[in-house]
């Protein structure tokens, strides 16, 4: 498949130019770096280059473990949300249908 889903986006911030003259603006230029890593992976995973999982370090170097912890809570409690509004939509077409 070759590269290409997300427009290459990382090539973009990887060639990202900026004064690095506070330490500061050093972190943040490699922290910059570790997300365009992270980036390429994804994109290189989306696109059939690389196996699904291959992008999970290089994102692990930008976040904190604990963001994969609320992140997941968000997923958890949003598809229970979803889950409630299809068993009410389930429950009112059956209510109609018994009538």
């Amino acid at each position: 498949m070759s590269g290409g889903s997300m427009d290459y986006l990382y090539a973009r911030v990887m060639d990202a130019r900026f004064p690095t003259n506070t330490p500061e603006r050093v972190a943040f230029y490699k922290h910059l770096m570790l997300v365009a890593d992270a980036l390429k992976a994804v994109e290189w995973v989306d696109s059939g280059d690389w196996a699904l999982g291959d992008e999970n370090e290089p994102i692990l170097c930008c976040i904190s473990p604990s963001s994969i912890i609320e992140a997941a809570v968000e997923v958890a409690e949003k598809t229970a949300a979803d889950l409630l509004v299809a068993v009410a939509t389930a429950q009112r077409a059956q209510a109609k249908l018994g009538r």
